[in-house]
């Protein structure tokens, strides 16, 4: 029980500290996780619910990675570990308690009772959310809501939500099409420049434009007024997203966009990706069978691509960009191609490079790549001579209203 115990800790603290959250306190046969203290992050409730994700697939995938037993070679068995989670969003008092014999941080006040008593609710297996967490996270799972439920030190029924699983990442303003929100103002001069731009990209000139702001001013509100205003366009919209976590996960907003562009999704299996991969290689005049190689690796997908083990790892990243970079530019001739990625001062490194070569390839291509980033991020490509930047200053009191100038 040592040795399956340990081994559970390792693979969940792997998960944990990967979306940069801090174990406080280990409870016998679990343990409490921090996310947003002592380190704050923005989507600290996203960080918290992808560990969570995290260790429930690790351990479904633990019965070949188990440690053998102490003193023999059977292997303990992890699979058969039912680990039920419960999180929760709110205030608490966090800081360092007591002395230098014995310290910790901790975290002390009525949210982290709420969790506890998420997880003590919930069913092996499965992850509770409390209505504060639900309502952060909820554009992003397929969630499950439950009758109100008495938990000690509540005097009123709490609402939970059962986790069924996740959504293919999309836009932060992607699904409110059916919600209210406020009166789109004050941007129009920069909306006027982003559909003059993308004339120029429907005449065969290829555009690189950058939307750079502050956190909060507006950057994904203008791309989802310019996507809605596409709705009647002949044009391609691809979408993807850098995470702030996912700045050491190679090719991230690049995954977005292949699955968008081929219609994958989180229900289909490896097989079903493979045809979908072939079908979109095929479409634009590509080899099915050798582009796919690259791109079901870059997806994750071992069948079908052992053949690139004799293949250094700079060769398969140079043949993944030159696969990605034909299917746009190929893309393209069908019909204008726009690639919006957002956040892209958290882009990780290979995904810059591709980018990058893309780029390089666009002047005489109907290709924009739009892309969000926040200032002291310089995409590599600024200088060329099809590149703009559009800055998003906060808008003014009379700016904000309706009408006002």
């Amino acid at each position: 029980m040592h040795t399956v115990l340990n081994r559970f800790f390792e693979l969940a603290l792997a998960e944990v500290h990967r979306y940069e959250g801090t174990i406080n306190q280990f409870l016998g046969d679990g343990f409490m996780a921090l996310f947003g203290a002592p380190l704050a992050h923005e989507d600290h409730a996203r960080r918290a619910i992808l560990a969570a994700l995290g260790v429930q697939q690790r351990l479904r995938q633990a019965g070949v990675e188990a440690a053998p037993l102490t003193g023999g070679t059977e292997y303990a068995p992890l699979q058969q570990l039912s680990v039920r989670m419960g999180l929760n969003t709110g205030l608490v008092v966090v800081g360092s308690i007591g002395d230098n014999l014995r310290m910790d941080y901790t975290a002390v006040g009525d949210s982290t009772n709420l969790a506890a008593r998420l997880q003590q609710l919930a069913e092996p297996g499965t992850i509770l959310l409390s209505e504060t967490t639900a309502r952060l996270v909820r554009s992003e799972l397929r969630l499950e809501a439950l009758e109100p439920v008495q938990v000690k030190g509540k005097t009123e029924p709490v609402v939970a939500s059962r986790v069924l699983g996740s959504r293919p990442r999309r836009s932060p303003l992607a699904g409110r099409e059916e919600r209210a929100l406020s009166p789109f103002v004050g941007r129009e001069r920069e909306l006027t420049t982003l559909h003059e731009l993308l004339a120029q990209v429907e005449a065969g000139q290829g555009q690189v434009v950058g939307l750079v702001g502050e956190a909060g001013v507006g950057k994904s509100r203008l791309l989802f007024e310019f996507r809605q205003r596409l709705r009647d366009r002949r044009v391609t919209y691809l979408e993807g997203r850098c995470l702030s976590y996912g700045s050491a996960i190679p090719y991230l907003p690049l995954m977005d966009i292949l699955r968008s562009n081929a219609g994958i999704t989180e229900s289909d299996g490896p097989e079903g990706i493979a045809a979908k991969v072939r079908t979109s290689l095929q479409e634009v005049g590509l080899d099915p069978e050798e582009g796919a190689l690259y791109l079901l690796q870059l997806l994750g997908i071992k069948e079908g691509t052992e053949s690139l083990a004799i293949l250094s790892p700079e060769a398969i990243k140079t043949r993944t960009f030159a696969t990605l970079r034909q299917m746009s530019l190929r893309g393209s001739q069908r019909q204008p191609l726009i690639l919006a990625v957002e956040d892209l001062h958290w882009i990780d490194q290979t995904s810059e490079a591709c980018f990058a070569s893309l780029v390089e390839s666009l002047a005489g291509s109907p290709i924009l790549l739009l892309c969000t980033y926040r200032p002291g991020y310089r995409p590599p490509w600024l200088e060329k001579s099809y590149a703009t930047q559009v800055a998003l200053w906060r808008l003014t009191p009379l700016a904000a209203i309706p009408g006002g100038r």
